[in-house]
């Protein structure tokens, strides 16, 4: 129960220890206990998907406050906290590191962006080839 009330940062990390011991475990070898073995990866990859979901809907969020802000003030702010309190009550929180979510202007635009599973800040580049590395990115061209 208390690790459902960590952040979710801290709670990556706590569930990938977990499944790692369980598959390093000598007395639950997978071939002996395939369902006790597949319900600890089952849980890690749920885990998995839902910090997914959450970055990429945090990126969204913060890529339509910075739209209305840009239509409202005619540009973009310089910090994702500008955007508190007139288009958002609090700035969210970054699944993977527990900490705010990386923004940028580039050009006309902006790029937002979570650090990823991997937990490293990839510059806002994305690896298709492997949803494992790489950062989840939210690109706005104007």
């Amino acid at each position: 129960i208390r690790l459902g009330a960590s952040p979710r940062g801290e709670t990556r990390g706590v569930y990938r220890r977990i499944h790692d011991e369980i598959v390093k475990a000598s007395w639950l070898n997978p071939m002996d206990h395939p369902v006790t073995a597949l319900h600890g990866v089952s849980q890690w990859r749920l885990m998995w998907h839902f910090e997914r979901y959450t970055a990429t809907a945090g990126c969204a969020k913060l890529a339509i406050a910075l739209r209305l802000q840009a239509m409202k003030h005619g540009r973009y702010p310089e910090a994702l906290a500008q955007l508190v309190p007139e288009f958002l009550d609090k700035l969210p929180s970054d699944p993977f590191s527990g900490k705010g979510f990386i923004y940028r202007k580039e050009g006309q635009g902006f790029i937002v962006y979570s650090v990823g599973v991997n937990g490293a800040d990839d510059g806002g580049v994305e690896d298709p080839d492997n949803r494992e590395a790489g950062d989840i990115v939210w690109k706005c061209p104007r």
